[in-house]
């Protein structure tokens, strides 16, 4: 149990530090100055923000995991319950359908 508090908070620590250090990174890049002001409100303001950043995302993963799981599954519930031959052709237009809409979705 001590093993895996600690796991967890080294990887948000880790995951903080990484989101801080784009932070910084990009500001460089595009030239955005500091706001003046660098004390400790600043300081557990941008990792606070940092944070929310992290697990925001974390929340988009996981719900993005649960939808494509929840598809797959009515996916293959469906071509069980449908005839053969009219699972055989609609699985053929949607593989047909899949490069065009990576396609559109890339550009």
């Amino acid at each position: 149990m001590l093993a895996t508090l600690l796991g967890l908070g080294a990887l948000l620590f880790a995951a903080i530090g990484v989101v801080v250090q784009l932070k910084d990174a990009l500001n460089t890049v595009w030239e955005v100055e500091e706001p003046p002001g660098h004390g400790v409100w600043h300081f557990t303001r941008t990792y606070v923000v940092s944070l929310a950043a992290v697990l925001a995302l974390g929340f988009l993963l996981m719900i993005s995991l649960i939808l494509t799981t929840a598809l797959a599954a009515l996916g293959n519930v469906a071509m069980c319950q449908a005839p053969r031959h009219i699972a055989r052709s609609s699985a053929d237009r949607i593989a047909a359908l899949a490069p065009s809409a990576m396609a559109t979705r890339s550009s």
